[in-house]
């Protein structure tokens, strides 16, 4: 049965699922045990201490290229307080439930991120969830994941996915607040199953690192 280890650094608890034999029961099974830690840890406002904070290689190696370092701006057109990249172009649209949709535009890596801000409370907050980690994973098809697994500046229980392969839906994620559910995810039009993997790779990687970032701020306004 696939096994998942936990690697903890700065801060953050990242879950990566060790590499299957390759049945498809193997499989269901170990994305059965991931939806299980996924919730367990979105549904549970504690912080995740650890003193270890050493880098950790990548299973799959790919050439690194060097990223303009990126700057951080206050998203002032969303109803948490957040930083998203200076770069992006962020366009919006209210809900009637009272939500919002934020797409921002990020042409220096060819990809839009689209966020979804959805008012809860305790009666819905599970439903809201549920529906989003669905979503998540079907987007994911078979890939192997990484999993971040951390605490917001603001208290907010922030869980990224991570596809580090030829998948147009290659970063996604789910943060929970008392009042607020944000949920979306990263898109690549250009991404196919035939696209290069070790090209894809450090793309993806600074992506992770932007939305991370992004949601590693959310607090409430």
């Amino acid at each position: 049965m696939g096994q998942m280890r936990q690697i903890k650094t700065m801060g953050i608890r990242r879950i990566r699922p060790m590499r299957r034999i390759g049945a498809v029961g193997q499989m269901g099974m170990t994305m059965g045990l991931m939806v299980l830690c996924m919730i367990i840890s979105l549904l549970t406002v504690s912080c995740q201490k650890t003193a270890d904070d050493r880098p950790v290689p990548r299973r799959e190696g790919y050439p690194r290229i060097e990223q303009e370092p990126v700057e951080y701006v206050a998203a002032e057109e969303f109803p948490l307080a957040m930083e998203i990249n200076k770069r992006a172009f962020v366009t919006t649209k209210a809900l009637e439930d009272g939500g919002l949709w934020a797409d921002a535009s990020l042409p220096q890596y060819g990809a839009m991120a689209y966020y979804t801000f959805t008012p809860v409370n305790g009666s819905t907050i599970h439903s809201v969830i549920s529906n989003r980690l669905d979503r998540m994973l079907l987007n994911l098809g078979e890939a192997e994941p990484e999993i971040d697994d951390f605490t917001s500046a603001g208290g907010a229980r922030v869980t990224v996915i991570t596809a580090m392969s030829a998948n147009s839906t290659p970063v996604q994620f789910v943060a929970a607040l008392p009042q607020w559910v944000v949920s979306g995810s990263v898109f690549m039009p250009g991404v196919t199953q035939a696209s290069p993997v070790d090209s894809l790779a450090p793309i993806i990687d600074a992506l992770r690192s932007d939305i991370v970032h992004s949601l590693s701020t959310i607090a409430p306004k």
